[in-house]
């Protein structure tokens, strides 16, 4: 939904993707994308045909701005599937990491058991 950035534009309801015509000051569209049934899944099946014969948009701008903030959504929606996979592989590093042991020349000494990325455990048998 609008302005909650956990959820992607994929699971938006109906209601939620009215919601977001709001913030592009275009609101008097919402009766034609209720109509239309359009939701987050399909709303980035939209081309500029579907907004202007489908969907009754004429003003060019309009529909201009409306294929505009869909793409702005899915570049935003790929960054935060980005960070999401590199927070997760820092985590498993750090959780790796932090069982080993440098001695004074930087050299890495075992530290009994320790996590390795993927769920395993090293030094056990």
């Amino acid at each position: 939904m609008p302005g909650q950035q956990d959820l992607s534009v994929q699971s938006w309801t109906v209601t939620d993707v009215v919601k977001w015509l709001g913030t592009l000051s275009l609101g008097q569209y919402r009766e034609a994308f209720k109509d239309g049934a359009i939701d987050g899944a399909f709303l980035y099946a939209l081309n500029d045909d579907d907004l202007r014969n489908t969907l009754g948009v004429e003003h060019r701008l309009h529909r201009k701005k409306i294929l505009y903030s869909i793409e702005e959504l899915k570049k935003a929606e790929a960054v935060r599937e980005k960070e999401l996979v590199l927070s997760t592989l820092a985590a498993e590093a750090n959780a790796y990491n932090s069982g080993l042991v440098q001695d004074y020349r930087g050299n890495v000494l075992g530290a009994g058991p320790t996590m390795i990325p993927g769920g395993g455990v090293q030094g056990q048998m």
